[in-house]
């Protein structure tokens, strides 16, 4: 009898099961999941990130932290100097527009376009900027941070973080009616395809900008370290000559030399062993007990233990 496409697929899932395939990921010992070539835990990764090896998300803190050195600090100061283009600005206005997007990126973007799902202000009291300057912003600072970090984000993941910190610039849509704690994940889906539209409507711009903040940065850095005089190493003796007052508090400490074994560094003053014992006052004859031989001690504890019945040890009445 012939078999169908679906009892193939059924015979192929069972010798995988019996099969002791190993996850393609090096370093991975796990068995692979179903038919795939990865262990649940990096198929799982690649669906969120798109890459098994990057299991984690990128937190919205890791690029705007730091201050002035952050990357959206720094994007904010290149966008401000260098004002993006009009067609820039328009393309980042129609990756938004849920005219041409698919099923499920439809209901995102629709929903990114409600006014319920703005933030009022985030935290520490900064607004948010819905701009189209706002978000290329957001887009252009998670650039230079991954760009700044190739290794950690290998494959598509740029573009993947990119989608999500786009997103994520509103605050997620309930799970169901009525709840206010959990909130819907973004669908493995809906975040590819809106990766692929940044990708094709600003992404050799954002590439471009980033490549030249970190250039910018880098030169930055290495005039700072140019124009910084390099002094040579002071002469210990000569500073304390010069200086007196600053070790008259802080004497360094001196080696022993003349006690039974050398190599110990000790604070000045007497050694250890020429230091008198602190002595204790003594008691007085009437306060003083007198010492029980240790065959008193065995006969009070037999005695008084009441474990121990004549010197014998009770283990309970006899049967």
């Amino acid at each position: 009898m012939k078999k169908n496409a679906r009892d193939k697929l059924k015979d192929r899932r069972t010798a995988a099961k019996q099969s002791d395939r190993r996850c393609d990921v090096k370093g991975c010992d796990r068995r692979t999941y179903d038919l795939t070539a990865l262990c649940s835990k990096h198929l799982r990764a690649r669906q969120r990130t798109s890459h098994p090896k990057v299991a984690r998300g990128l937190p919205r803190s890791a690029w705007t932290k730091g201050g002035n050195t952050s990357a959206l600090a720094l994007s904010q100061q290149w966008l401000e100097l260098n004002p993006p283009p009009s067609p820039i600005l328009q393309a980042v206005q129609q990756i938004l527009s849920p005219g041409t997007a698919s099923g499920l990126l439809r209901d995102e973007l629709e929903w990114h376009r409600n006014e319920r799902s703005a933030y009022r202000e985030r935290s520490g009291g900064v607004k948010v900027d819905y701009s189209p300057l706002g978000r290329l912003t957001t887009l252009l600072a998670v650039t230079v941070y991954c760009l700044e970090r190739e290794r950690e984000f290998p494959g598509d993941t740029l573009e993947i973080f990119r989608a999500l910190a786009l997103l994520r610039m509103r605050q997620r849509p309930p799970l169901f009616r009525g709840e206010r704690i959990k909130t819907k994940d973004i669908n493995t889906t809906a975040r590819r395809e809106l990766a692929h539209r940044i990708n094709v409507g600003c992404g050799p711009y954002l590439t471009e900008a980033a490549n030249l903040i970190l250039a910018a940065r880098a030169e930055a850095a290495a005039q700072m370290f140019k124009d910084t005089p390099i002094t040579e190493p002071k002469d210990p003796e000569a500073e304390r000559q010069q200086y007196p007052e600053r070790f008259e508090l802080f004497q360094p400490r001196k080696l022993m030399t003349d006690g039974p074994a050398t190599g110990f560094y000790l604070p000045d003053g007497p050694p250890y062993w020429r230091r008198k014992p602190a002595t204790r006052p003594e008691k007085s004859a009437a306060l003083r007990k007198p010492r029980e031989s240790f065959t008193e001690y065995l006969n009070n504890y037999l005695n008084h233990n009441p474990s121990y019945v004549n010197g014998r040890r009770w283990v309970g009445p006899r049967v």
